[in-house]
């Protein structure tokens, strides 16, 4: 048991990682919940595929509703290299965050977690993967994720949030020297994070903060618009960003009114 000040949720990881000693680590966050194999059946999967980092599916679950349940007749495993590992981190299919995982402690120990800000896993993943061998994806969901109004995440514009514009573009310069045929993927995270957080901008209607965020959309906006990879409604969003304010609330009024018509899993997909 570590007792320390409450630094928040990274300083929470890094003081867990710093003092573990076995070969394997995983986070769970405190409102979250796993299923009962979850640790047992990911280090298996570790051990069977000589894997350094092993994921399994993440579902949201918002209070009050039954999560789904695993059945392991039906699971498939894929396993990624590095390079595919990130490429699909990027594009939001997965991988982008640390929980649902399981890491060997040797490569996930190199890499802290910064301490006092949000969206902390976008500033350390592409790291973590860029120095394993081997990633293994189970598309079982053995990670509950318990969404609820009023979370850090879904809250209210603070400037805070801008920190998510950091770490798109501090991995596009990584992607750049690194991995520089994955450039149009890096410019479309870059874009995409702006898409993200445009509309608790546009609910503040601050015009000087929306100008920023527009002008980070613009200089990726190619990456974004002609990328065949890139969801049509992530492309509509960016479209009505670079022509302003008044047709970026037009186009989340619009998005709402769809989710509720269609359902938001038959919306989202498209």
């Amino acid at each position: 048991m570590i007792h320390q000040k409450n630094q928040g949720l990274s300083a929470a990881r890094n003081s867990g990682t710093k003092a573990s000693v076995g070969k394997y680590i995983a986070y769970i966050d405190s409102d979250d919940w796993v299923s009962r194999d979850y640790i047992s059946h990911q280090v298996a999967l570790a051990e069977y595929y000589d894997a350094d980092i092993v994921a399994v599916r993440q579902q949201s679950v918002w209070d009050g509703r039954a999560p789904e349940k695993a059945n392991y007749d039906e699971e498939t495993v894929t396993c990624y290299n590095r390079e595919e590992a990130l490429e699909t981190m990027i594009y939001g299919y997965k991988l982008q965050t640390s929980a649902c995982k399981l890491f060997k402690r040797n490569i996930i120990i190199n890499h802290p977690f910064p301490v006092g800000e949000l969206y902390e896993d976008a500033a350390i993943m592409f790291y973590v993967f860029h120095d394993a061998e081997t990633i293994v994806v189970s598309n079982l969901p053995l990670y509950c994720y318990r969404r609820r109004r009023g979370s850090i995440i879904n809250e209210r514009f603070d400037p805070r949030h801008l920190v998510i514009l950091d770490h798109s573009n501090q991995l596009y310069d990584f992607i750049k020297k690194e991995y520089p045929h994955l450039l149009q993927a890096a410019g479309y995270r870059c874009a995409y994070s702006v898409t993200e957080i445009a509309p608790k901008i546009v609910a503040t209607n601050d015009r000087k903060m929306f100008r920023y965020i527009q002008k980070e959309l613009c200089a990726h906006y190619n990456d974004l618009i002609h990328n065949p990879r890139a969801k049509n409604k992530i492309k509509i969003r960016g479209f009505a960003i670079k022509h302003g304010m008044i047709m970026t609330r037009l186009e989340i009024k619009t998005e709402t009114i769809l989710k509720r018509l269609m359902g938001k899993t038959l919306y989202g997909g498209q």
